[in-house]
């Protein structure tokens, strides 16, 4: 496990745990429950594709192309 990162969702009375996995991708599909179709793509991604999609969840998540050696933590995301 990388991290785990917590963030309350006030106006919609949600709370998230979020679990950060390093994987090796090895087959299937993603099977997601989203009942209020919010989720617009998911996807699995290596670490080029997420530092050009989104850097600065690099930043976030602490990420380093030598994913071996990124130290796991926890954060406290706030109430949003």
């Amino acid at each position: 496990m990388h991290s785990v990162r917590e963030v309350f969702f006030s106006e919609k009375g949600h709370y998230a745990l979020i679990i950060t996995f390093f994987v090796q991708i090895i087959g299937g599909r993603i099977d997601i429950m989203d009942p209020d179709q919010e989720v617009t793509d998911v996807r699995w991604v290596d670490y080029q594709t997420t530092k050009e999609l989104i850097p600065s969840l690099i930043e976030m998540l602490r990420l380093n192309p030598d994913m071996n050696k990124t130290p796991a933590f926890y954060e406290f995301g706030g109430v949003h």
